[in-house]
């Protein structure tokens, strides 16, 4: 029951009652137009959310479609990478064989090359000793042939003459003879030891071209046979023609392989003179005992 008191107390707080009812209707009044404000902001939400959704599929569907396009470009890369190696391996054996070829025409040309040069050279050196031999058969034999007609003939021409004084005259001209064939002589052997000094370069040319050419078959794995060298020893002799040859030709010719044998692996080494050794019996002192001899004859 209410008592005095409270009554008085409840007149008291009433008006404080009526504000704070009031204020909060204000306030419930505020929110509700916010309320009202916001009522259409979840379906913004939702249409949001629906796009998001389907960007979301159209996403997926890309990052499919890049995953399957990424596996097909590692295929095909795949099949590019093997391709390359067939292509290579393929490239390779044609360019290997092309190689081989070309090695091998190279090969067959050096050897043609050099069988060519070596039987130029064997003409050469065949031909140059022939003709140094024959010169010597000249020098060695020919003055002989000519010398003896005109020995022959001149004693008799001037013994028909007076007897003492024709003696004399015969002995003048048979010097004068001796001493002309002993210059012919000196000639011959000169020009003798100019074809000699020939053939020996044209041998030492031969030589160094021969080492040259054997270190080049031992790089290029292709050994030189010694039958080349036997091979251009042999037309040597065979074109020497040693039947119709003096004793010191032959000697002269053994000396000339020997030397030829040796400058096959020493190229600058220097060689002999054998012509030098010949000199003496071609010399003039020789020729003049020789004219003396038959000068004794033709008095005689």
């Amino acid at each position: 029951s209410p008592t005095p008191e409270r009554c008085a107390l409840s007149e008291l707080l009433w008006p404080f009652a009526l504000l704070r009812i009031k204020a909060l209707e204000n306030a419930v009044a505020g929110h509700q137009t916010q309320l009202n404000e916001l009522r259409p902001l979840p379906a913004d939400v939702l249409e949001l959310h629906a796009a998001i959704s389907g960007l979301r599929e159209v996403q997926s569907e890309h990052e499919e479609r890049l995953s399957s396009d990424i596996a097909a470009l590692g295929d095909q890369i795949a099949t590019l990478e093997r391709c390359v190696e067939e292509n290579d391996a393929k490239l390779n054996s044609v360019q290997t064989s092309m190689l081989e070829d070309h090695v091998e025409a190279a090969v067959a040309i050096d050897e043609r090359f050099r069988a060519a040069k070596r039987r130029s050279l064997e003409e050469g050196s065949s031909k140059l000793l022939r003709d140094v031999l024959q010169l010597e058969h000249q020098v060695v034999h020919a003055p002989r042939r000519s010398r003896s007609p005109e020995l022959q003939r001149l004693p008799a021409e001037k013994g028909n003459g007076r007897g003492g004084s024709g003696k004399v005259e015969a002995l003048e001209d048979l010097q004068n003879l001796a001493s002309k064939e002993a210059l012919d002589l000196a000639k011959h052997v000169n020009a003798l030891e100019s074809r000699l000094e020939e053939c020996f370069q044209l041998v030492r040319r031969s030589s160094s071209d021969s080492t040259r050419s054997s270190s080049r078959d031992a790089e290029l794995a292709c050994p030189g046979t010694p039958q080349a060298t036997s091979a251009c020893r042999s037309p040597l002799r065979a074109a020497a023609g040693s039947s119709w040859l003096p004793s010191h030709s032959l000697s002269m010719e053994e000396g000339f392989e020997a030397e030829f044998d040796d400058d096959v692996g020493e190229a600058e080494r220097p060689v002999p003179r054998p012509c030098q050794s010949r000199l003496a019996c071609t010399s003039p002192s020789h020729s003049k005992s020789k004219s003396a001899v038959n000068r004794q004859n033709a008095l005689h």
